[in-house]
């Protein structure tokens, strides 16, 4: 990996990072919490052809399998946090 590479990476990653933190600190200001998640999913097109190409990289001939076992557990993960974060948190009080 050349120092560009890093370079180039390490700001599509912390540039979302940034923009959806800064987002959920933004209180009320609707103007301003929809341009932070702007500015962060943009920041994300520099991040996911770094990412997707690691499939190929590791094997060249099953990069279709692996892309589906990641993309499968990526869904799978998204799917069952909501039911255990409801399961570990409180009602909350109206």
């Amino acid at each position: 990996m050349s120092v560009a590479d890093f370079i180039f990476h390490f700001a599509a990653s912390v540039i979302p990072a940034v923009g959806i933190l800064g987002a959920s600190y933004a209180g009320c200001d609707h103007n301003l919490v929809v341009t932070l998640f702007t500015i962060g999913m943009a920041g994300m097109g520099g991040f996911y052809p770094g990412m997707r190409v690691n499939a190929l990289d590791i094997t060249k001939n099953y990069a279709g399998t692996v892309m589906a076992l990641v993309n499968g557990i990526g869904a799978f993960s998204g799917i069952i946090s909501p039911m255990i974060i409801g399961f570990l948190t409180t009602e909350v009080s109206k």
